[in-house]
C-alpha cells in the first residue's frame, strides 16, 4: 500500500512549528539556529520569511537586554543578507519614529510627553 503525499507529514511545518515555539518562549538564539537550518534545507520564501522572523526575534531581545551595538550588528547583517528583511525591518524603526515623532513639537502638553516617555521606557528599552 502506498502513502499519499496528504498521509505524509509536512516536515517543514515540524520545523516552523519548533521554530516559533522557541521564539514565543524567548530562546531566540536557538530559534535563530535552527531557522537557520530549515533554511540551508529547504530554501524557499517560507523558510526566509520564518529565518527573518527569528532574526527579528533576536534583534529584539538583544535591544531589550540593553545590547545595543550587538543588536544594530546583526540588525546590518541581516539587511545585507536578506533584502526581503527590509520590510521588516524598517517597520520597527518606523513605528518608533512614530512614536517620537510628537516630542518635536515644544506646545505638547505634559501628560502626552510623560505618556511618551513612559512607552518608550516599557516597549524600546
Amino acid at each position: 500500500m502506498s502513502h499519499s503525499f496528504r498521509d505524509t507529514p509536512n516536515p517543514y511545518a515540524a520545523v516552523e512549528t519548533s521554530v516559533r515555539q522557541l521564539i514565543a518562549n524567548g530562546n531566540t538564539k536557538a530559534a535563530v539556529e535552527s531557522a537557520k537550518a530549515a533554511h540551508k534545507a529547504y530554501a524557499t520564501g517560507a523558510s526566509e520569511a520564518l529565518l527573518v522572523d527569528a532574526y527579528v526575534s533576536r534583534i529584539q531581545a538583544l535591544n531589550d537586554q540593553n545590547l545595543k551595538l550587538e543588536a544594530k550588528s546583526l540588525e546590518d547583517l541581516v539587511r545585507s543578507r536578506y533584502p526581503s528583511a527590509q520590510t521588516r525591518l524598517d517597520g520597527r524603526r518606523n513605528a518608533l519614529e512614530e512614536l517620537l515623532a510628537p516630542l518635536n513639537d515644544p506646545d505638547l502638553a505634559a501628560e502626552r510627553r510623560a505618556a511618551i516617555e513612559q512607552a518608550v521606557q516599557r516597549d524600546v528599552h
